[in-house]
């Protein structure tokens, strides 16, 4: 298939703060044996990507932007199919052009021993997608390198009902929750809760089994009450949640509670009627919960505190709160981007509470398996478009990329007001926009929340812990968001209503909610 000259894509300029300009550069091509050409289906925009167009970090070059996507392969190296292909990652044997792929936001090889041992996103040769490194995946054409231990190939038979815009979720949000939950269940410390069975005895294989080491304290009834607390209900913590629930469930735990912690009541809303789309011996198990009526419901119900935390927020307070909710020998999972310079607990407290922490990046690339077979089994909560419980909500039109950008970055796009909308019409003039529109490019943005002194976003973290940001105006900061094109031409999209424009203060520090918005962004027709 031969590619076009040129193609569009989204490049965000040095020089000046917020230069994104919607251009046609010329199509990507492959310069290594492993390489991939994809064309973009969907791609993802976050706030990573946002941080830069803030000015917070430094670039000296147009770089296009993204680090997630779907695409379609329309072009492949020398490296697949070729001879001793099957002694290298799979994908290097089976790959074909028009296969549909997903791609997570860094690239791995799959062959070296981070990723043998299934970290990938420690890879030897890992890049990050829309850096000033990597040409990023908002754009017709994307490069892959690495391609057959960096993609990931939908399998054909996927349900008809499950919309592509819900893939997007396995580049990083789905398979992040899914692997803060994992690290925290799959914890020696949490074991004899789970099993029934005292440490370490409960550790198995690695130990030997030695007289009297089965003759200690027995693990009763009233021991095996698991409790687990969920610190932020964004994208992310919502995953996190339907994960837990589903392993739980596999795993037939009798006793459990789930406390899903945030003080924003827009995120706890979202929680809410994501629950009710859950059978109900699943949402019984879970309290939705401000701080402090978490902190007091811990203390009722637990006396010595949960048995794990998935810290999915990534600041201080957040770590703080985690740390005081845990019992002895607890688990935190922490999954949040944690950029202030100064960690809030010192080895003391670490080794008063025999503190078990887990911290940093999601492996994507190894949990991919289990986010898909999670998002097309639970298609019923995290699939689908618009409502209340949806995590796409909201469709534009790509001609106003930029103008995309800017209104998110000024809060006037993407507001979650106090109170959720109570309609989702379709006015006149954006029914006739949607009528207008060939083919489609969707941009999927996860909201802003209201202000909360309570979770800063990580970027606002860094701001306020470093001597530039004692400005009595702390920047407003951008919460997460994922820019998706389609190939597809319709005019059956619909266009919800902007949520209504919330008033902050100016000192106010802004974080991402639940909320997932769908704007259709239209392009040169994809070549």
């Amino acid at each position: 298939m031969a590619l076009p000259p040129t193609s569009t894509a989204v490049r965000l300029h040095p020089g000046k703060l917020a230069d994104i300009r919607v251009e046609e550069l010329p199509t990507p091509s492959i310069t290594h044996p492993d390489d991939a050409i994809v064309k973009v289906l969907k791609a993802g925009l976050c706030g990573s990507d946002l941080h830069a167009y803030r000015g917070l970090e430094p670039f000296d070059a147009p770089y296009i932007c993204g680090h997630e996507l779907v695409g379609e392969i329309v072009a492949l190296g020398s490296s697949f199919g070729a001879a001793g292909a099957e002694d290298r990652p799979a994908l290097y044997s089976k790959l074909r052009i028009g296969d549909k792929v997903v791609s997570p936001f860094t690239c791995s090889c799959e062959e070296c021993h981070f990723c043998r041992i299934g970290f990938p996103s420690r890879c030897v040769h890992s890049l990050l997608f829309g850096s000033p490194y990597l040409a990023g995946a908002q754009a017709q054409y994307a490069r892959i390198p690495k391609a057959g231990g960096t993609l990931f190939l939908l399998p054909p038979e996927l349900p008809k009902d499950l919309p592509e815009e819900s893939f997007m979720l396995c580049g990083d949000i789905l398979p992040t929750g899914y692997f803060a939950a994992i690290q925290a269940l799959g914890h020696p410390n949490v074991a004899p809760i789970i099993k029934g069975e005292s440490y370490p005895a409960v550790i198995g294989s690695i130990v030997p089994n030695v007289v009297g080491l089965q003759e200690g304290a027995r693990v009763l009834k009233e021991d095996r009450k698991l409790s687990v607390a969920i610190v932020g209900l964004g994208p992310v913590g919502i995953c996190a949640l339907v994960a837990l629930l589903d392993i739980l469930t596999h795993n037939a735990v009798p006793e459990y509670t789930v406390y899903a912690i945030d003080p924003v009541p827009a995120r706890r809303a979202k929680a809410e009627a994501i629950l009710k789309k859950m059978t109900p011996a699943e949402a019984a198990h879970v309290v939705v919960l401000d701080i402090d009526a978490a902190k007091a419901a811990v203390k009722a119900d637990t006396e010595k505190g949960v048995d794990a935390v998935l810290e999915i927020v990534g600041n201080d307070s957040a770590i703080v709160l985690a740390y005081e909710l845990m019992r002895p020998f607890g688990v935190i999972s922490s999954v949040g981007v944690h950029t202030s310079p100064q960690f809030p607990l010192n080895g003391d407290a670490l080794y008063t509470k025999n503190v078990a922490a887990s911290f940093g990046r999601c492996p994507v690339r190894a949990m991919f398996p289990l986010a898909v077979d999670l998002l097309v089994r639970r298609r019923d909560v995290l699939g689908g478009v618009g409502g209340e419980e949806a995590l796409v909500e909201r469709v534009i039109p790509l001609s106003e990329a930029v103008n995309g950008y800017e209104k998110f970055d000024s809060r006037e796009w993407g507001k979650v007001p106090p109170r959720p909308p109570s309609s989702s019409a379709v006015s006149p003039s954006d029914a006739a926009q949607v009528n207008n529109l060939t083919p489609l490019a969707r941009l999927l943005i996860r909201a802003p929340s209201p202000p909360s002194s309570h979770f800063p976003s990580p970027a606002a973290s860094y701001l306020l812990n470093h001597a530039h940001a004692k400005s009595t105006h702390p920047r407003r900061l951008p919460a997460p968001v994922f820019l998706t094109l389609s190939s597809s031409p319709s005019t059956t999209e619909r266009i919800y209503e902007p949520l209504a424009r919330s008033r902050y203060t100016r000192a106010s520090v802004l974080e991402g909610t639940a909320r997932l918005i769908a704007l259709t962004l239209t392009t040169p027709a994809l070549r």
